[in-house]
């Protein structure tokens, strides 16, 4: 790795003056850099590694992908957390046009091209050795979307509060699809923000995405603030969700999957989750689990200590 920049502290709700981290991430450093590749944008990616160690000496890796306007440095604790092995390494990046990679902001044609970005930093990083991948919200309809056309093979899927209905507000999906459908095909219009996903404006009280003020809070002060969805994004996302539910597409998926979501979810629409699952249960031979952390809201590795605790202790389950 072109090692253009390291890191031995990063942000974290815990961590506001970037204070060294090698105490608090149990032996853990970061390595931020960027990758430029032949097509595309260039993309921030991070690699968590032990102390010392080289992406060339570990013997496996976990892959987080995150959602729409998520940055690396806000999962900078769950490599710690999940108290990884020291041959394990810990792969995320910024998606084109957030955080601090290229692109056009808040925009995206097709999810292609976040499947191939996929593809090209796990490639590039992990080369053939084995992985899982656990994606959050957007990143969970990415990962999917990438797994089933054959642009990454991970060894299991660990989705979060997974991205497979947008929600019915602030316009209805009897609307909005046939509206993103058109505008999203007109160059003027694509780049029109619709207005909607805007989940940090408001105050922690009777927020949609965490019940931990300390993470609210942190979330709100993105350094990174991305605006309204626009809607070539819009529709670029009901493709993939039609994708990734497409009976022909699931019956070549085999990858095993475990599904998170919590009780109180107000930011994807649950039923679309629920829609999936059964779909996937008709379709694929791939094992299929899913856990509902009662009381949590959308964002579980955000959460107050008792929601989070509990899905690091799924996933660990489940990777292990």
């Amino acid at each position: 790795m072109n090692n253009n920049e390291f890191e031995n502290s990063v942000q974290t709700p815990g961590n506001a003056a970037g204070v060294n981290t090698e105490k608090k991430t149990g032996g853990r450093g970061w390595q931020i850099t960027r990758l430029s590749p032949s097509k595309g944008p260039s993309l921030r990616y991070g690699v968590s590694l032990p102390y010392g160690g080289t992406t060339e000496q570990m013997s496996r890796f976990l892959v987080f992908i995150n959602g729409r306007t998520e940055w690396i440095e806000k999962y900078a604790h769950v490599p710690v957390d999940l108290q990884l092995e020291d041959d394990i390494g810990f792969l995320t990046w910024d998606h084109r046009g957030q955080g601090a990679s290229g692109g056009e902001r808040a925009f995206i044609e097709d999810y292609d091209s976040y499947s191939e970005d996929s593809r090209h930093i796990i490639h590039k990083i992990i080369k053939k050795k084995p992985y899982i991948v656990i994606a959050h919200s957007m990143g969970g309809l990415i990962a999917l979307h990438a797994t089933m056309k054959g642009m990454i093979k991970p060894d299991a899927l660990v989705l979060s509060s997974p991205l497979l209905r947008l929600p019915d507000k602030p316009v209805p999906e009897i609307f909005a699809r046939p509206i993103a459908n058109v505008l999203g095909r007109i160059p003027a219009a694509m780049r029109v923000s619709s207005g909607a996903g805007a989940f940090t404006k408001g105050p922690f009280e009777g927020n949609a995405l965490t019940s931990d003020h300390d993470r609210y809070e942190f979330i709100k002060a993105n350094p990174y603030p991305l605006g309204g969805v626009k809607f070539g994004w819009l529709k670029a996302t009901f493709d993939a969700i039609d994708f990734v539910n497409d009976p022909e597409n699931l019956k070549k998926m085999i990858t095993p999957v475990l599904i998170l979501t919590g009780s109180d979810e107000r930011v994807v629409d649950p039923t679309g989750i629920q829609s999936w699952i059964q779909k996937a249960a008709d379709h694929t031979k791939a094992k299929i689990e899913f856990d509902v952390i009662h009381g949590a809201r959308h964002e579980l590795f955000s959460e107050t200590p008792a929601y989070y605790q509990k899905a690091i202790d799924l996933v660990r389950q489940f990777i292990d």
